[in-house]
């Protein structure tokens, strides 16, 4: 079995997220402390992110602080309190095309970049359509899909058309069509303990998991773009891609995973936590 270490690092943080937008119908709830995070992955010399974060952009800025997501830290200075450094990143896997997922691209030079066609192919006929049509394109910085024709020029942007299993050994990356976004994918991955899958968007917190009230009903997040009868039945998929076991979901919003897995606290209050140690790798709690 080819086993990878994983960290998820915040680089922001929303501290009153609301739970509505969280989990689907939990109306007047209030709100929770949501990282912003993105997901590393190590085996030797391969350092694979999953998803870049949002960059300092004056556009990517404007809608972060519209969402209330504060506390933006780049990715020289998040990498490295795991030991590396933008430039160590050799591939990132993109689960969906949101500014916080997507809007980073231009921070990890050596990469090479893989997206969904129909995420791309859906975002920029998004963009086109009348003003008063663009109800779901807040959460898009044009400018990203610009970076994406920018990285195909380069020879650096390899788009999927359907899953790809075994993209990297013990690495697939699969699709959550018409979910949380129309070309969303996740991230399943091989692990000493067993497989991990990395969810993207679908999940938000282990609530979408274990029910609003802990009763086991599967609960898609507040905005989906897609269908939320679909993104209902890719939380079971992923379920099932990890026996059941809830907390292998890693949903990078959840801030409990520092309670759930080795983890240490950076000095502005950001999470570092290390969900799993490949063999030979040394722990960076």
């Amino acid at each position: 079995m080819s086993a990878w270490s994983v960290w998820v690092l915040e680089y922001a943080v929303a501290e009153t997220f609301p739970w509505s937008l969280s989990v689907y119908g939990a109306h007047n709830a209030g709100t929770h402390r949501a990282p912003f995070s993105y997901v590393v992955l190590k085996q030797g010399e391969l350092v694979i992110l999953v998803d870049v974060g949002f960059g300092s952009s004056p556009d990517q800025m404007s809608i972060a602080e519209g969402s209330d997501v504060t506390d933006w830290r780049g990715p020289r200075e998040v990498l490295g309190q795991i030991g590396l450094a933008p430039e160590d990143v050799t591939h990132v896997l993109i689960t969906h095309a949101h500014y916080d997922h997507f809007g980073n691209v231009g921070a990890f030079p050596k990469a090479n970049f893989f997206i969904s066609g129909h995420e791309l192919q859906f975002w920029t006929t998004e963009l086109a359509v009348p003003a008063s049509l663009r109800t779901f394109t807040d959460p898009i910085d044009p400018a990203d899909l610009i970076a994406a024709v920018e990285l195909a020029a380069q020879n650096r942007l390899h788009v999927l058309s359907d899953a790809a299993e075994n993209l990297f050994p013990g690495i697939d990356m699969l699709p959550a069509w018409n979910t949380h976004t129309p070309g969303s994918m996740y991230i399943r991955v091989a692990t000493t303990d067993g497989p991990l899958v990395l969810a993207g968007d679908n999940v938000y917190a282990w609530e979408n998991l274990e029910g609003w009230n802990g009763d086991g009903r599967l609960h898609p997040v507040g905005l989906v773009v897609g269908s939320n009868r679909d993104a209902t039945h890719i939380l079971r998929t992923m379920l099932e891609d990890v026996d059941g076991q809830t907390r292998r979901v890693i949903p990078v919003h959840e801030d409990h995973l520092r309670h759930d897995y080795p983890s240490r606290t950076a000095e502005n209050g950001a999470m570092i936590a290390e969900v799993a140690l490949g063999p030979g790798e040394t722990s960076r709690m």
